[in-house]
């Protein structure tokens, strides 16, 4: 599941205008944060909703540390060192 996650991991294409304001956002922009956010989000909270209870720790465990190693590896993929964050 994760592996297939990395196909689409950033396919949302717009770029943010720093330059002047935007009043509305153009359709695409919608369209593609909704399909990344749902392809992501309904899988992780099917996933999770199973391991609610103390019998499933480990399994838990496991899983937070895949998702964890698979966010460093895409980091590490676009060469993301730090935030930049304008003050």
């Amino acid at each position: 599941m994760l592996y297939s996650w990395t196909f689409i991991a950033g396919m949302n294409v717009n770029v943010r205008e720093l330059s002047q304001h935007v009043e509305f956002e153009p359709n695409t922009y919608y369209a593609a944060f909704s399909a990344e956010l749902e392809s992501s989000a309904y899988p992780m909270w099917a996933l999770l909703s199973h391991l609610s209870d103390s019998s499933t720790v480990e399994l838990t465990r496991r899983i937070l540390n895949s998702c964890l190693l698979a966010l460093q590896d895409w980091l590490d993929a676009i060469n993301f060192s730090h935030p930049h964050m304008v003050k």
